[in-house]
């Protein structure tokens, strides 16, 4: 087998490098940013020992692990951050940034608002589809709920992303189970044999 693990190995790595310099620069999401770049980290760690070992299974493995963990972070992520939410203030929609891939791409709403004296300017930590962000965003007020402690955290509570979010955790829950099967069924140190 040809192994693809350096391709792994170096989006690991750079994954890794990338989130732990974010988590140094980011004010919002700094905490995330460092859980990512230690599940990289991991990652890359788990593809050099495949790499010197050549195993299919420890592949497997060291593929499952790190993507299970990062998909499971992130729909903890957004579940926690909406949740901490509390706070009802008026904003005004001045716009958005596109997140996703190509044919189906979400927009995050960009709002202005006051609270407590101060003008704050917040993405939502949820994103919407196009066409339903052009329905209840563009250009209009309304009322969205911000994290008090942290108040350019907000999010217009319409209808929790429950499919995506829940989705997110559930699949990087079957990466994990993945990895613990290959763990269960290559007892003994079976899986750090070749094939």
């Amino acid at each position: 087998m040809d192994f693809p693990g350096v391709e792994f190995t170096v989006m690991y790595a750079v994954l890794s490098v990338v989130s732990l310099i974010a988590a140094i620069f980011e004010k919002n999401y700094k905490y995330l940013c460092f859980i990512l770049g230690l599940i990289s980290l991991l990652g890359t760690i788990m593809s050099v020992v495949n790499l010197q070992l050549q195993s299919e299974k420890l592949f497997m493995l060291s593929s499952a692990v790190p993507i299970g963990l990062l998909l499971v972070a992130l729909g903890v992520n957004t579940t926690v951050q909406y949740n901490k939410c509390t706070v009802t203030v008026t904003a005004e929609c001045i716009g958005g940034h596109s997140a996703g891939y190509k044919g189906r791409r979400s927009r995050f709403p960009r709002f202005r608002y006051w609270y407590k004296g101060k003008t704050y300017e917040g993405v939502s930590v949820v994103s919407y589809p196009p066409e339903q962000f052009e329905e209840l965003f563009q250009n209009k007020r309304r009322t969205i709920y911000i994290n008090p402690k942290k108040p350019t955290r907000c999010v217009a509570k319409i209808q929790f992303p429950i499919v995506p979010t829940v989705g997110v955790i559930v699949l990087g829950g079957l990466f994990l189970l993945l990895a613990a099967y290959i763990l269960v069924f290559a007892a003994g140190g079976r899986f750090l044999k070749k094939g």
